[in-house]
This record gives structure tokens, sequence and C-alpha cells, in this order.
């Protein structure tokens, strides 16, 4: 077993902090533009306020982050333009380039919001999504509603019994 240098001064912890639905100051940390399909899938992180870092934390700890997407494709084209416009707002002289490598270390301003998914195993988890990307001053001055959780009902399954006798063999 690897001795861990200086182990007395670790503080102990038992849970790591959950974070909570709400706005926050956000950093964009990675692209990558899907062009067949017409969308950028954006990575970012906290960097103000309680939970600064902790998507990269996460990352260190479990191996991912957290990331949204933005399409561009006609029919969102208007949601596309107001992302881009947020960063510019939220970044002195930034000009969108419809160069998606130039969001990376732009900051801009997420309110995440709560919403309900069924799992795998049947059972309702809750989870966070980015639901509205507004400019760093609006998330700063409060300017922003985070909405309500989006929850959902899962229909149990129906478990269906074959009798042998509607089996076509005997």
């Amino acid at each position: 077993m690897k001795v861990y240098k200086d182990y007395d001064k670790v503080e102990a912890t038992s849970e790591k902090k959950r974070l909570t639905a709400g706005g926050y100051v956000c950093k964009i940390t990675k692209t990558e533009d899907f062009a067949e399909k017409e969308y950028i899938k954006i990575e970012y992180d906290i960097v103000e306020g309680e939970f600064k870092g902790y998507w990269s934390e996460n990352e260190e700890r479990y191996g991912w982050r957290d990331s949204f997407i933005r399409s561009y494709k006609d029919s969102a084209i208007r949601f596309f333009k107001a992302f881009t416009n947020a960063v510019e707002g939220s970044n002195s002289a930034y000009v969108w380039d419809w160069k998606d490598k130039s969001l990376v270390g732009k900051l801009v301003g997420l309110v995440l919001s709560e919403e309900e998914y069924e799992k795998r195993d049947g059972s309702v988890g809750t989870r966070l999504r980015v639901n509205w990307i507004t400019t760093v001053d609006n998330i700063r001055s409060g300017n922003f509603t985070v909405p309500a959780k989006k929850t959902i009902t899962v229909q149990p399954k129906q478990e269906t019994t074959i009798e042998d006798d509607d089996l076509p063999f005997d």
C-alpha cells in the first residue's frame, strides 16, 4: 500500500459537497464540434463561489465532467445566437468567430436546474442540467430564476407470463 505523505494534515470528510440547482459563473474548458450533426459539445467548470472547481475535481476523482450541447441547425439557430451573445456579453472584446475552439477559456453564466430521469433499474433519479445560459453579470447580480424541478411519472413494468400451452412447439 502506498503511504500518503503528510497524512496527518489531510482534512477528513465522508462525502463530497453536492452541487445544487442555481446560477453559476463558469469557464468553458473544452469544445468539440460535431459538424455532421450540427452541434457543439461544451465542457465547463465553475469558477466562482462555493463550488469553484467542482467539475475539475470531479474529473480528477471520477474521470468525467459535465457538458451541454448547443445546436446550430436552422431550427435551433436562435438558441445558438442566445448562447454566443451570452459569451460575448461575458467577455469584453470577444466576438464569436464560428470557431468552436475560440470559446475555450471564455466565461459564461449558467443556470442549472434539477430534473428527474428513469434509471436502468426503473427507479427515479435526479440530475442537474444546464437550463439557461446568460451573462456572468446576470449571475453575479442574481438576475435569473431557477426553474422548478422537472418531475416524471414512471409506469410500472408489465410482467408478461407465458403459459406452456401458448408455446408453438411440444
